[in-house]
C-alpha cells in the first residue's frame, strides 16, 4: 500500500493515526469493539461531532451499522439517506450488531461510497445528490460529512467510515485524508475481526447442533425405555402371572391350566412382537434392504386403523438423511393414529426445485398449533429436521386436519448423522 497520502498529514497527526490503529488492532479481535474504537479515533482526528462505521454483510448487499461515536447515540442515523425501511435504532442497543441499522448498497451518501469504492465529501448532506435522498420530512441533524471506503485502493471495500458535523464545514485536506487513511489502515484488522466473528458463529452453531444431537439421543433412549417398560415389561409380568396360575392348577384343574397356558402364549407372542418393534425402532432394516420409498410404504401399511396413501419418488439421499425422514414419517403417523381420529393420511416425498419435500397430511380432527407448542412428538420431528439442515412446518386447524412438511435443501448435509 502506498503511503504518499501520509505526507499530507502533520507528523503529530500521522503518529496519532498510526498508533491509534495499531493499538486498536492489538487490543481486540471483537468486531463491534474494533469498530467503536475506530469511530472514536476518526471523530477525534477530524474534529467531527459524529462517526458511523458500517460493515458489509456476507452477501455484500447491505451495510450493517457496527460502530458509532458517541457510542450508543443514534441521533446521526439519518445522514445515511434512505434506510431501506429500517426502523430507528434503540440508543441502548445501537452498538450491538444484532440490533444495528441496516442500509442498502447505493442508499444515501454511505451507500454511494460503498458501491463506488471512492471517498465522498459533502458540504450539505441534506441536498447531496449522491445515492438516495434523505427521507421526506426527516432532514439530517448534521450539515457536513466525509465518508470513505474501508479497504485498500483498487479493491472492493468491506465497509464505510463516515464522520459528520452539526455546523457546516469545509473539511481540510488533512481531515479528509485522516478519514481515508483510517479506512485503508483499518481494513486488515476489520477483515480479521470479521473472520473471527464468523468462526465464532460457526463454532456456536456446531455447539448447538451437538447439544441438539445429544438431546435427541436422550429422547430416543427415553422412548425405548418407555416402550420396554410399558410394552414388553407388562407382557412379561402378565406372562409370569398366567404361568404360575397354570402350574398351580395343572393337577386338579387341567382345563383352567390350559386356558392359562394359552393366554401366556398370547402374551409371549405379543412380547416378541413388541421386542421386534423396539429393535425396529432403533434401526429400520427396510431402509438397508429396500430403500426409503418401500420403507415408507411399509410404515403406511402398518399404521393401525388408517388408510395411508404413500406417494414417493425415490431420492438419492445420504443414509442419515433417509433415516431422519423415515423417523419423522413414523412419528407423524403414530401421532395421527393416537390423536387425530383420522381415517386417511397421505405421505408424499418429492423434489421441488433444489429441495426435497416430505409431506404428511391427514383428515383428522386437527388442532390449534398454539396449544401444542411443547408436544413431544412435534419437538422430536422438528429437531430431526433441523439436524439434517431442513425445516419442519406444521399447518393445522380444528376440524380441518393436519399437514406436516419437511423442506430439505439438497446442499444441506449435517456433519453429524443423527441417532438412528
Amino acid at each position: 500500500m502506498s503511503s504518499e497520502w501520509l505526507d499530507v498529514l502533520d507528523p503529530g497527526v500521522q503518529r496519532e493515526l498510526l498508533l491509534g490503529i495499531i493499538s486498536l488492532s492489538a487490543a481486540t479481535d471483537d468486531l463491534p469493539a474494533l469498530a467503536r474504537g475506530a469511530a472514536g479515533l476518526a471523530a477525534r482526528l477530524s474534529d467531527a461531532d459524529r462517526c458511523l462505521i458500517h460493515v458489509l454483510d456476507d452477501d455484500r448487499r447491505r451495510l450493517i451499522l457496527t460502530g458509532t461515536w458517541p457510542s450508543g447515540d443514534t441521533a446521526g442515523a439519518w445522514p445515511t439517506g434512505d434506510r431501506a425501511g429500517a426502523e430507528p435504532v434503540d440508543a441502548a442497543a445501537a452498538a450491538d450488531v444484532d440490533d444495528a441499522e441496516v442500509l442498502r448498497i447505493g442508499s444515501g451518501l454511505i451507500g454511494w461510497v460503498a458501491s463506488h469504492g471512492r471517498p465522498a465529501v459533502s458540504a450539505d448532506v441534506n441536498s447531496d445528490v449522491r445515492g438516495a435522498e434523505v427521507p421526506a420530512g426527516r432532514p439530517s441533524p448534521y450539515a457536513s460529512a466525509v465518508s470513505a471506503p474501508i479497504g485498500r485502493p483498487g479493491t472492493a471495500p468491506c465497509g464505510v467510515v463516515s464522520v459528520f458535523t452539526r455546523a457546516p464545514r469545509d473539511f481540510t485536506d488533512e481531515q479528509v485524508e485522516c478519514i481515508v487513511g483510517i479506512g485503508r489502515l483499518l481494513a486488515p484488522s476489520l477483515a480479521a475481526a470479521r473472520h473471527h466473528q464468523q468462526l465464532h458463529a460457526r463454532e456456536l452453531s456446531r455447539h448447538r447442533s451437538t447439544e441438539d444431537f445429544i438431546s435427541l439421543q436422550e429422547s430416543e433412549r427415553r422412548r425405548l425405555a418407555a416402550d420396554v417398560h410399558d410394552g414388553v415389561g407388562q407382557r412379561i409380568v402378565g406372562l409370569s402371572f398366567h404361568l404360575i396360575a397354570a402350574a398351580e392348577s395343572l393337577a386338579d384343574r387341567p382345563d383352567f391350566a390350559a386356558e392359562q397356558l394359552a393366554t401366556a402364549r398370547e402374551l409371549a407372542d405379543l412380547a416378541q412382537a413388541e421386542v421386534r418393534s423396539a429393535v425396529y425402532g432403533l434401526r429400520p432394516p427396510l431402509l438397508d434392504d429396500l430403500g426409503l420409498a418401500d420403507a415408507l410404504a411399509s410404515l403406511g401399511r402398518r399404521a393401525p386403523g388408517l388408510d395411508v396413501d404413500v406417494r414417493v419418488t425415490e431420492q438419492p439421499l445420504e443414509d442419515h438423511v433417509a433415516t431422519s425422514l423415515y423417523r419423522i414419517t413414523q412419528e407423524a403417523l403414530q401421532n395421527v393414529t393416537k390423536h387425530a381420529d383420522a381415517g386417511r393420511a397421505i405421505v408424499e416425498l418429492f423434489m421441488s426445485g433444489r429441495h426435497v419435500i416430505l409431506r404428511i397430511t391427514d383428515d383428522g380432527d386437527g388442532f390449534d398449533p398454539g396449544d401444542h407448542t411443547d408436544g413431544h412428538g412435534l419437538t422430536i420431528m422438528r429437531e430431526r429436521a433441523e439436524l439434517i439442515g431442513g425445516r419442519l412446518d406444521l399447518i393445522s386447524r380444528r376440524g380441518g386436519g393436519t399437514t406436516i412438511s419437511v423442506r430439505l435443501p439438497l446442499s444441506a448435509q449435517h456433519p453429524h448423522p443423527p441417532p438412528r
